[in-house]
């Protein structure tokens, strides 16, 4: 399936042996060796296929997704209308046509534009949600993108992953299941966290409100960490949004956004980079080399990670390279919703396992780094107090999350557009046990705060604030 380049025909066969061809225009998601998703046309109409191709489990795929489009049309729960379920007329695969739903609203992306108007839209996908509980009903890979939300309705879809009961859902797996939900969420604060369980509860049990929240808080960890380690597992193969490479000599992952902007290759092969003319040096140093290049808007920052001798070399030869640390690392501060510029890809050159020259390629983002933005500032302005305290919030953000930065100088925090973005993650560390993730957080925030001379109004601020 993965040869399939849009726009294709898949071929298949109806019930009375008639052959049915369905128009695949464009691919939304494909999970090499399993499935593909896409738009596409069926008997003169917009439609949503999904095509289940993998050699051996193909037919338990696709049956386990219908069973759960039944699932939800047996309890009254909107799900897309089923048009059409059929095999491949050669091959393995089968197939599931669904109307397609236009123009729907995309709950992530208007929550981080908008928190409080995407909060209308999260009361509707809570009421499904309750729905789904009272019938019995748990999506376990339950996400914001298995709902699609219009105007007129609210549908639930990606049904494969539905367990179905005769028996409402228990408290104790309604807060995981809800829990799961919020946590999908990479930027929301406790209170919104709150708020989410508060409509669940107020829909299906008032009494629940009070007496689970602190399990639906827990809850909400344990699903982040969990989200967290899927992710990283996935950033070193071929899927979606990537494109994975390993060989004797070199190993990369990069997105395919960028890949297909620079389709000569450039990206993976950075050097070339470094010896373009309109390139900008934002450090030479002995251990990295930092440049700036490409055109407005769409400005890249590639860190080279030299090796400065012999014994650096061996030092580093056998060592995961702080390359792929950075690649790591972006992602995982994505999860839990702390600005960092977007990682656009890793590149390892070695010999087999042994690494030599590594870079990390990431968005660049314009702006002041803390050290100017509050330079003689014998007051805080309201503005640089805002900052100031989403510096607060972002350590906040860190220690929670477990996260260890290492390098926490005033100089790797940068303002753009009234946020905050935390760059360097080369040296971050990422603990999931509560006492060693604590102790390295105040290792952090003694860091921080050597940036700021004593007695000025900033280091005021900050000493009070994150002493507590």
């Amino acid at each position: 399936m993965e040869q399939y380049k849009t726009p294709f025909d898949f071929k298949t066969t109806s019930a009375d042996g008639r052959v049915i061809t369905i128009q695949c225009l464009k691919i939304l998601r494909s999970v090499p060796g399993r499935r593909l998703a896409c738009l596409g046309r069926f008997q003169g109409q917009d439609v949503f296929v999904k095509i289940f191709f993998h050699k051996f489990r193909a037919e338990r795929h696709w049956q386990r997704e219908s069973r759960g489009i039944q699932a939800l049309l047996e309890n009254n729960i909107p799900v897309p209308g089923l048009l059409f379920a059929g095999v491949e007329k050669e091959g393995p695969g089968r197939v599931l046509v669904q109307e397609q739903i236009q123009d729907p609203v995309n709950v992530l992306e208007q929550w981080d534009h908008d928190p409080q108007d995407a909060f209308k839209h999260i009361e509707k996908i809570i009421s499904i949600i309750v729905k789904m509980h009272l019938a019995g009903i748990s999506q376990q890979d339950i996400h914001p993108d298995n709902f699609l939300l219009t105007k007129e309705a609210s549908y639930c879809i990606d049904t494969a992953m539905l367990t179905t009961s005769d028996k409402p859902l228990t408290a104790a797996n309604s807060v995981k299941n809800v829990a799961l939900f919020t946590a999908q969420f990479p930027s929301i604060d406790n209170e919104s966290e709150r708020k989410i369980w508060r409509q669940y509860c107020q829909l299906r049990d008032e009494g629940w409100y009070e007496n689970y929240l602190p399990d639906f808080s827990k809850e909400i960890i344990n699903s982040r960490q969990h989200r967290a380690e899927k992710l990283l597992n996935k950033l070193y193969r071929t899927s979606t949004n990537y494109i994975f490479h390993k060989s004797f000599k070199k190993r990369f992952c990069i997105k395919k956004s960028w890949y297909q902007y620079y389709p000569d290759g450039r990206l993976i092969m950075p050097e070339t980079l470094f010896a373009e003319k309109n390139i900008e040096y934002l450090k030479r140093g002995g251990s990295s080399t930092v440049i700036k290049t490409g055109e407005p808007n769409k400005e890249l920052v590639i860190k080279r990670y030299n090796i400065k001798n012999t014994l650096h070399a061996l030092k580093r030869a056998l060592r995961r390279t702080r390359a792929s640390r950075s690649w790591s690392m972006g992602h995982l501060l994505q999860v839990y919703g702390i600005n960092t510029p977007a990682p656009v890809a890793f590149i390892e050159f070695k010999l087999g396992p042994i690494m030599n020259v590594s870079y990390f390629i990431c968005e660049y983002i314009p702006g002041p780094n803390l050290i100017e933005y509050f330079s003689d500032s014998k007051s805080l302005t309201s503005e640089q107090e805002v900052i100031a305290e989403k510096v607060v919030i972002m350590l906040d953000k860190l220690a929670r999350a477990g996260i260890y930065h290492g390098d926490m100088k005033a100089t790797n925090l940068v303002v753009n557009n009234n946020e905050l973005w935390l760059l360097d993650l080369d040296g971050m560390c990422w603990y999931q046990d509560s006492k060693k993730s604590a102790n390295y957080h105040q290792k952090d925030v003694k860091r921080f705060l050597r940036n700021w001379p004593a007695g000025t109004a900033i280091s005021e601020y900050f000493r009070e604030r994150l002493n507590n």
